[in-house]
């Protein structure tokens, strides 16, 4: 009982550092009442006499059956909090990705409606600006939770941009993005045929297949 004690005390001891103040921290205090009460109680059977501990052996080893059920009770309490704390800041956590996911999106859409931002970022001298305008306008694109205003918003943005820069959409993997217009190949070749491209509903460039 007093190795076990000792064990948990150091464990929550080592565990708790720079978590001062938080949730777990509570939770850990609690274990440590019952330890110290637990370690007051073995203190007390260890003054008995040699004879006394032998009379009342029966309840010493009831007492300790009780105190290691406390003990059991107080961990399994102390995991279901920790693991509910947890899930719990995980949920926080995604709600704060998606909080500032929608941020960024509403920043860039405003960006794109906006003629004099667009016209800003197209007298750049860099070319890395447009390129990462039009990475995040893809991005945003493959996102599922796009409204279809913004869905056309986005889509007209960086087709302006390609149409000013001559530049094609920095991300390869164009998913979702590209559909064949019209659906025959336009031309063939001995290992592709050609189809013409429509990015985005807007016709684009000839792919081979």
């Amino acid at each position: 009982m007093s190795g076990r004690c000792v064990g948990l005390m150091l464990s929550l001891r080592n565990s708790s550092v720079g978590l001062e103040g938080t949730k777990a921290v509570e939770l850990a205090d609690e274990i440590t009442a019952i330890v110290r009460r637990i370690d007051r109680k073995v203190n007390e059977w260890a003054t008995l006499s040699r004879l006394k501990s032998f009379l009342q052996q029966r309840e010493i080893k009831d007492g300790i059956d009780r105190l290691h059920r406390d003990m059991d009770a107080a961990v399994m309490k102390f995991n279901i909090s920790i693991n509910m704390e947890l899930v719990r800041g995980r949920q926080e956590s995604k709600a704060i990705q998606a909080r500032d996911k929608a941020e960024v999106r509403e920043v860039l859409e405003r960006i794109v409606q906006s003629t004099q931002d667009m016209k800003t970022l197209l007298s750049m001298q860099s070319s890395r600006p447009v390129e990462e305008i039009m990475e995040s306008l893809q991005t945003e694109l493959r996102s599922p939770g796009l409204n279809p205003g913004q869905q056309q918003t986005f889509r007209e943005g960086l087709w302006l941009l390609h149409e000013k820069t001559s530049r094609l959409p920095p991300l390869t993997d164009l998913t979702g993005q590209i559909s064949r217009s019209p659906n025959h190949a336009i031309a063939k070749g001995t290992f592709n045929d050609i189809f013409k491209g429509v990015l985005n509903d807007c016709t684009f460039f000839d792919s081979a297949v």
